[in-house]
């Protein structure tokens, strides 16, 4: 799986699915994450502009709405993210512009939790997960 994000060489979920149509690895797709779409300025419409098989994992974390500027797209990346339901992405959308089987991974490290213990770090995500993914299958 190749991921994109905004402080990498490959920036965007289009630079990213040229360069695989450019190599064409076998068995290769792009693993999108909530913050890198929407830091890179893309949003879940985009992911149905490119062939679903493309996509067969992807990784969920909230944000606020507002990205950081330029500076501290990094920082948030790395240590300042929030769980689902936090934050102010578009987490129901994202989530519905995959295959429905599609494996969620939770990925949101955060340093303002960094001190609780592990198991109380996974539930509170879970938690939001799960309250993300009624709301999904409600609409």
């Amino acid at each position: 799986m190749l991921e994109f994000n905004p402080y990498s060489r490959i920036r965007s979920l289009a630079q990213a699915v040229a360069l695989l149509a450019d190599i064409e690895p076998a068995n290769a797709g792009v693993l999108v994450d909530a913050l890198h779409l929407s830091r890179s300025g893309g949003s879940p419409a985009d992911l149905a502009q490119y062939d679903p098989a493309l996509f067969s994992y992807m990784h969920l974390c909230d944000a606020p709405a507002i990205p950081p500027g330029p500076d501290g797209v990094r920082p948030e990346a790395r240590e300042g993210r929030l769980y689902p339901g936090e934050g102010g992405l578009w987490l129901a959308d994202f989530v519905k512009a995959f295959p429905r089987d599609t494996p969620i991974a939770i990925e949101a490290p955060s340093a303002r939790r960094a001190g609780l213990p592990p198991a109380e770090r996974a539930s509170l995500a879970a938690s939001g997960t799960r309250q993300l993914l009624r709301e999904v299958i409600a609409r």
